[in-house]
């Protein structure tokens, strides 16, 4: 996936072949995750469906489709919108050795 070339995280694909999760390899975020997205597989149509780990922003705190575990469904972002928010998640991380 171009989107997440400049940000470097990992890609593993799902064991059942058709959804990816990418995380940081060497930074977390501050809640200790290292997952970035997860789920994520593309749909027919060419638009991304899966999850974003936002728990670390406060102006996501309440959003209606927030998970209790601090994702965001992605299907409804346009590719400008997933792009921004990917930048945001991503910047604010600690790095580590």
């Amino acid at each position: 996936m171009k989107m997440v070339e400049p940000y470097e995280l990992v890609q593993v694909k799902h064991p059942d072949g058709k959804k990816y999760e990418f995380f940081f390899h060497r930074s977390r975020f501050p809640t200790g995750k290292k997952n970035v997205l997860s789920k994520v597989t593309e749909l027919k149509d060419g638009t991304l469906s899966g999850y974003i780990y936002v728990g670390h922003l406060p102006e996501y705190d309440h959003h209606p489709k927030r998970t209790k575990m601090g994702y965001l469904p992605i299907k409804h972002f346009t590719a400008d919108q997933l792009e921004k928010l990917l930048k945001k998640v991503t910047e604010r991380c600690h790095t580590y050795m």
